[in-house]
């Protein structure tokens, strides 16, 4: 795994975690998190766990 690779990959660990913990938007996640393209960060984060930002955080809701 590359540097960016990795980077990518915290990142979206760390998105992840805000998705369940704050009622951020996803855009603003997003650019907490180091992205600065929203389409991008969602697709990555939907390669990475199988779903969107948005459907990650419903799935997870309870």
């Amino acid at each position: 795994m590359g540097v960016h690779e990795y980077l990518v990959l915290i990142r979206l660990r760390s998105a992840a975690y805000e998705l369940l913990s704050t009622d951020q938007s996803v855009t603003q996640i997003a650019l907490h998190c180091g992205f600065s393209d929203s389409n991008y960060f969602k697709d990555a984060f939907k390669k990475k766990f199988g779903l969107t930002p948005r459907d990650y955080r419903r799935s997870h809701a309870g």
